[in-house]
């Protein structure tokens, strides 16, 4: 202690307090980290988990196409349906040519 006379407005300090409220603040943060490390480890287990869902879902699209694949797909589909077209416009020539017949044939029996 001091022999020195205190002004007013000066306190005197209780170790134990300073002791007990210093033990508390650790106990706060040790408490604050316990609670981060438990959330992180809990973060790391689903990223692992999505780490393996993605590894799977690669493993399925080894064999998709490429877009080499697609694109000669697109071609494909392309040709053949200009094919279409041509053999439309022939079965509709045909169908006109044999309107034409039958009503020639119709007004023949006339």
């Amino acid at each position: 202690m001091r022999n020195e006379p205190r002004a007013e407005n000066e306190v005197e300090v209780n170790q134990d307090a300073i002791i007990g409220l210093m033990f508390a603040m650790t106990c706060v943060n040790f408490l604050g980290l316990l609670w981060i490390g438990v959330r992180t480890e809990r973060r790391t287990g689903n990223d692992q988990a999505t780490s393996t869902r993605l590894s799977l879902i690669e493993q399925n699209f080894t064999n998709a196409p490429t877009h080499r694949d697609l694109r000669d797909l697109n071609a494909q589909i392309n040709q053949l349906s200009s094919q279409l077209a041509g053999v439309s416009e022939r079965l509709n020539q045909n169908t006109h040519m044999t309107q034409t017949i039958q009503r020639h044939l119709l007004e023949g029996e006339k």
